[in-house]
């Protein structure tokens, strides 16, 4: 609370001087990770895609402090963390996980790269007779994705006693059933 002396002090009498400290800081930076890498199919380039922005957090040294909630978005996608190394290898940490000397020395900087995990659908198609509306058992069906504009196929089913079908794993793609062979009657 006394005199500041930020440098050089001609000297008349005998003084004591005490050395101001200020806290050494780092900055973390905050990266999307979103591909955009062209040869993607269009479905998956369109789930490449980050939203939201995220401003640097500086943070001190010695002192545990919460990162930044994160504030990106990606169709498709659930946030899954953070790394210090875009394709996870890295050093992992949870949103809003308490860090201390994520890096060494005043004045450094660190990117932290968002994680992301896919979300996996499950559909269950039921096949019905046009006229009585019953359930049809046996009915081959082949599912197929729209990969870049063309079908491709992904499996072959058959429909259970409900006349149902059930596929798990479907992501972000645009899915269609064909119909490959009905049971007579």
């Amino acid at each position: 609370t006394g005199t500041s002396y930020p440098g050089a002090e001609t000297m008349k009498s005998d003084k004591t001087f005490y050395a101001q400290w200020q806290p050494a800081t780092y900055t973390v930076h905050f990266h999307a990770n979103g591909s955009v890498n062209p040869d993607h199919q269009t479905g998956e380039f369109t789930q490449n895609t980050v939203t939201g922005t995220m401003s640097d957090q500086t943070l001190h040294f010695d002192r545990w402090e919460n990162l930044s909630a994160n504030a990106y978005a990606r169709a498709g996608y659930t946030f899954a963390g953070w790394n210090t190394k875009s394709d996870g290898t890295g050093t992992a940490y949870s949103d809003r996980q308490s860090v201390k000397n994520l890096i060494g020395y005043d004045k450094s900087e660190i990117t932290l790269y968002a994680q992301w995990t896919k979300k996996f659908g499950t559909e269950t198609l039921t096949v019905v007779d046009e006229i009585t509306r019953d359930p049809v058992k046996n009915v081959s069906l082949k599912l197929q994705k729209s990969v870049n504009g063309v079908w491709t196929d992904i499996s072959t089913k058959t429909t259970n006693a409900n006349g149902q079908i059930t596929v798990n794993g479907l992501h972000w793609f645009n899915y269609r059933w064909v119909m490959t062979g009905v049971p007579a009657g």
